[in-house]
């Protein structure tokens, strides 16, 4: 057996409930919503009982009213662009690499090199985003 063939078994043992298009699909779905500001549907594509970190260790939300008041503040405060670098996806989870350029009213914006970090339940929704980035990620 060649080690490709290895890490491709690997792979398919992992335990899995929902395809990688619909993973693709919402990830997709989840970045188009900032720059629409459209919150509604970005909470649509969450759990009711999801958990939210931005950045990873700094809690923000832990259920669907959480979510709103958070995200909303967002859109009201902020003008946030991603654009798609790379999707990674194991099981039912996936690391999302995004650029994402940020900019609070008339100020100059700043840009993240971003790390999502997304856990999907078997219904296909969001139950976990942590967010990675420090320092060396903003320019």
């Amino acid at each position: 057996m060649s080690t490709r063939d290895r890490i491709d078994q690997q792979l398919g043992a992992v335990p899995t409930t929902i395809a990688r298009s619909h993973i693709e699909d919402v990830t997709t779905r989840f970045m188009a919503t900032y720059a629409v500001r459209d919150v509604d549907t970005r909470i649509s594509l969450f759990a009711d009982d999801a958990v939210f970190e931005d950045p990873a260790g700094l809690r923000f939300a832990g259920n669907a009213v959480e979510l709103k008041g958070f995200f909303t503040a967002i859109a009201e405060g902020f003008t946030i662009t991603f654009t798609h670098e790379q999707l990674i996806v194991t099981g039912d989870e996936a690391l999302q690499i995004a650029n994402v350029r940020v900019q609070e009213g008339d100020s100059e914006p700043a840009h993240l090199h971003l790390f999502l970090h997304f856990v999907f339940n078997p219904d296909g929704l969001i139950t976990s985003l942590r967010t990675f980035f420090d320092q060396g990620c903003v320019s």
